[in-house]
């Protein structure tokens, strides 16, 4: 895999202390260490948590707009139609597209606002499969996986 670059998203993408991050989908493990680096952090999530911070998944194609960077959840191109959200997108100066769902494959992405494909790949088929047998989730699999982040052409970062 080209251009791959292994660890922690928030590793990879330079994010800055006057960021305004958009959040789409409540990776709760990023929370924390996002609002320690950046000026502010919206999150837009479909289920009914509510709090801090935390906004109905409607808004966040008027609210993103107004963000320099966005995290989006990869499971977006499963549901609906993906475009209004990302075009919502288009003046992040870093958009990531995140999760184990994340189809690790730049060019389907080129000439969009996404910038970053940060997903896993499999290091251990057998030990994920019995993970996943058991009832067992992404969390259960992180030995058994490599987090990857390939940087994708396109937006304006």
């Amino acid at each position: 895999m080209p251009d791959v670059v292994e660890g922690d998203v928030l590793d990879a993408i330079a994010l800055t202390a006057t960021d305004r991050v958009g959040m789409v989908g409540h990776f709760v493990p990023l929370e924390s260490r996002l609002r320690a680096k950046v000026a502010s952090l919206t999150i837009f999530e479909k289920a009914h948590r509510r709090g801090t911070g935390i906004l109905p998944a409607e808004r966040a194609v008027d609210l993103l707009p107004t963000c320099t960077v966005a995290i989006v959840t990869a499971t977006v191109l499963l549901g609906e139609d993906p475009d209004p959200l990302l075009r919502a997108t288009a003046a992040c100066r870093e958009v990531v597209l995140l999760g184990p769902s994340t189809p690790l494959y730049p060019e389907a992405f080129a000439g969009g606002p996404v910038t970053w494909l940060s997903g896993v790949v499999v290091a251990n088929p057998l030990a994920v499969l019995r993970v996943v047998s058991e009832g067992g989730g992404t969390r259960e699999c992180g030995p058994f996986i490599r987090r990857v982040n390939l940087r994708v052409g396109g937006g304006t970062g």
